[in-house]
């Protein structure tokens, strides 16, 4: 440390005269009437010398925005007689940030450079959603309500410091060619602390759950990357070759407890202990060329991944003698390859392939149970899911015309090995709570096909701005223990910008999502739009306010168990109508 800032010192030592200051400020706050408000603001600042540069960022914000949730449950084969539940649930969510960076380069001569980034972000959250819910269930003819009330307190606090340093070499003999080389390091240390409080008849006990994790994760990464362009058939052939390796240690600690004589676990404290590390080494090479009215690329990377998790128990009588550990390993390749043909000046078509896989979060695969976020909902990690593997078509065509363009995408997707949520049969049977009925985990489903189409329209003008689109999706379910399902979807949405005049801007947007993951029968349907009008003052200052969540809701219906007899729907009002007052000022 002592070394870099000498030479840092040394640096500014030879500050140039023409060097300049350049920066920019954005400062932004709202109101509204349903007491939901957020604030935020950006400083950025930069000094630019002739080989140097010094620069910082500063960031920050608050956001308050309530909503209310009304869920209405319905299981018909609940000890074999109708039973169902509705849901009063309003949720008061406060989130805060802060993010601090201070950036540093230097040009040692034409074909050296260095670059530096060092950063500190925090980032905290607090929910206290209060649900009220009534049961009904049937007693021979009579029909018998039960009530209770519980209270949740969800809070999070992140803290993460970061740093990124890349040197870059250009080849005296290449004009084209460079050689790079970044470091990344992160360190991340998260507190997350739910607690629960079950009160009233619906409840066997009054009880107050409590789970506490504290998440740490240590992070680093180098890529060694060789660019150059090659001149080939009167064309330039692109190149990228290099290597990536990262690995992280994430050491998560979590603290259970019932603190008012329930009985859970056999105890009123549970403590345990993971260790999940990851290794990833990946050599890869991309390749762009154009030739006539071809355009092709290729992207081919070989990744071997190591991933182990390892736990420690604590205390007596624990629910799980002892959470899974494994230590895994693979080798797999992810492939992209894109081909374009302009058959006119002004068609183009596009073909798309990529072969890829997605892993399961690491969440998903820690064996502890941990609480949901409504009545009766836990969650288990399950250790034996395995990465979904994913393989995608593409088919594009775009037309412009003016300042139109037009385009079509057709697209074609095929997934094994999907995770889905499902619940969980065998834990809460182990888990001496009657309380406790309702525990997620994770499971790989067979496979899922899904056809799509996207049309577009884009215009651009000089004082307009637009695009409007729709997607149109087709899934299809294959499951390992029950009949096919096929689902459809839709989304719609809309982006504006317009020059009213030389100093005034109009700008919008809208997304309308007709339905959400559908594995399990989960549909919903989602709308969100928001209108700014920026003026600008003069060339450095501009002004500007914004209506935002103009239109807000969510609606979901999911199935939850294979049978289709457990049946949940949620109907979430929005208050977050927010108005925006905000100024930017460049300097």
């Amino acid at each position: 440390m002592r070394k870099a800032l000498l030479f840092i010192l040394a640096c500014l030592s030879s500050l140039q005269l023409n060097a300049q200051w350049s920066g920019e400020t954005n400062i932004n706050g709202a109101y509204t009437f349903a007491r939901n408000n957020n604030e935020d603001a950006v400083f950025k600042l930069k000094y630019q010398g002739e080989k140097y540069y010094l620069g910082t960022s500063l960031s920050g914000g608050h956001d308050y925005r309530r909503t209310t949730k009304e869920t209405s449950i319905t299981d018909l084969k609940t000890e074999g007689k109708e039973y169902s539940k509705y849901e009063d649930n309003e949720l008061v969510p406060r989130k805060w940030k802060i993010n601090g960076s201070l950036l540093f380069g230097y040009r040692f001569n034409e074909r050296n450079s260095l670059d530096m980034d060092f950063g500190y972000r925090h980032n905290a959250s607090q929910d206290t959603p209060e649900l009220l819910s009534e049961r009904y269930h049937y007693s021979g003819s009579s029909i018998i309500t039960q009530k209770g009330m519980q209270l949740d307190t969800n809070s999070m606090h992140n803290n993460g410091v970061d740093s990124k340093i890349s040197y870059t070499h250009r080849m005296l003999s290449r004009k084209d060619g460079t050689i790079s080389v970044v470091a990344n390091v992160l360190y991340n240390n998260q507190n997350e602390d739910k607690a629960r409080r079950l009160e009233g008849e619906l409840y066997a006990k009054n009880k107050n759950y409590r789970t506490y994790g504290n998440f740490k994760d240590l992070y680093y990464k180098i890529v060694a990357s060789y660019n150059d362009v090659f001149h080939l058939c009167d064309n330039d052939l692109k190149t990228s070759v290099g290597l990536e390796y990262d690995n992280t240690h994430d050491y998560d600690k979590y603290r259970t407890s019932n603190n008012a004589g329930g009985i859970w676990r056999d105890s009123t404290w549970f403590h345990q202990s993971f260790y999940y590390y990851t290794y990833r080494a990946e050599p890869y090479f991309d390749l762009t060329y154009s030739i006539g009215k071809f355009d092709f690329h290729l992207s081919e990377r070989v990744q071997w991944y190591i991933h182990s998790l390892e736990n420690e128990l604590e205390g007596d009588n624990k629910l799980l003698d002892n959470a899974d550990s494994f230590t895994k390993n693979d080798w797999k390749n992810f492939t992209e390859f894109q081909m374009g043909f302009h058959s006119t000046e002004n068609s183009t078509f596009k073909l798309e392939f990529s072969h890829s896989i997605t892993r399961p979060e690491y969440k998903k695969l820690c064996a502890m149970i941990t609480l949901g976020a409504s009545e009766g909902e836990y969650f288990i990690g399950n250790p034996n899911l395995v990465p979904e593997t994913i393989n995608d078509i593409k088919l594009r065509y775009s037309y412009n015309k003016g300042i139109f363009v037009a385009g079509i995408d057709l697209g074609y997707s095929s997934k094994h090995n999907t995770a889905e949520k499902v619940l969980d049969t065998d834990t809460p049977v182990r888990v001496d709570d009657p309380d406790i009925k309702t525990v997620y985990t994770w499971v790989n489903t067979q496979r899922q096909q899904t056809l799509s189409m996207k049309l577009s329209l884009d215009v651009n003008s000089k004082d307009l701005s637009a695009k409007l689109w729709t997607i149109v999706r087709e899934d299809y379910y294959h499951y390992k223990s029950k009949d096919p399902k096929t689902d459809y979807s839709y989304d719609m949405g809309m982006t504006l910008a317009a020059n009213l005049n030389e100093k005034t801007v109009l700008s919008a947007d809208m997304l309308y999502l007709s339905a959400k993951e559908s594995a399990y029968n989960k549909k919903g349907e989602d709308l969100i739009a928001n209108v700014r009008l920026t003026r600008k003052v003069n060339d450095r200052l501009s002004i500007y306010v914004e209506e935002r969540d103009i239109a807000d809701k969510d609606l979901v219906e999911e199935t939850w168990n294979e049978q289709m007899t457990y049946s949940k729907t949620i109907n979430t009002k929005s208050r977050n109508y927010s108005l925006v007052l905000g100024l930017s000022y460049k300097f």
